[in-house]
């Protein structure tokens, strides 16, 4: 049971991987072009971005995690595990994108926290 909830474990920091590495590079390409003349060349910048090509692979082995620790997890025990992202996305984009952390958001992660723990523990 244990290595289950390590592969759980292991999805969700390979999903917050995967959303970090998203919007860290969507900021480096810039917003979509205003005309559809513009999109290939956006869209091809995209598609040879090797960070880009990580985050979708890390989304790959996720959902490959995911699916081996549903072999042996309740999904109704297992699931709420899933908030940890929020937490974690939170988190790593205000220390690693500089986004910025106010107090509404930190409030509602306690609460999503606490949910976690509860949901997991019962």
């Amino acid at each position: 049971m244990t290595r289950s909830w390590a592969l759980a474990f292991l999805c969700i920091l390979l999903v917050v991987y995967g959303q970090l590495i998203f919007r860290w590079q969507a900021s480096k390409l810039g917003e979509l072009p205003d005309s559809w003349g513009a999109a290939p060349e956006y869209i091809w910048s995209i598609a040879r971005n090797g960070w880009v090509w990580s985050s979708l692979i890390a989304a790959v082995l996720a959902a490959a995690c995911w699916w081996a620790a549903m072999t042996e997890l309740e999904l109704s025990r297992a699931y709420p595990i899933t908030g940890l992202a929020l937490i974690l996305v939170l988190l790593g984009s205000s220390i690693f994108l500089g986004e910025s952390l106010s107090a509404s958001r930190i409030i509602g992660t306690v609460f999503v926290s606490i949910g976690v723990v509860l949901a997991v523990s019962g």
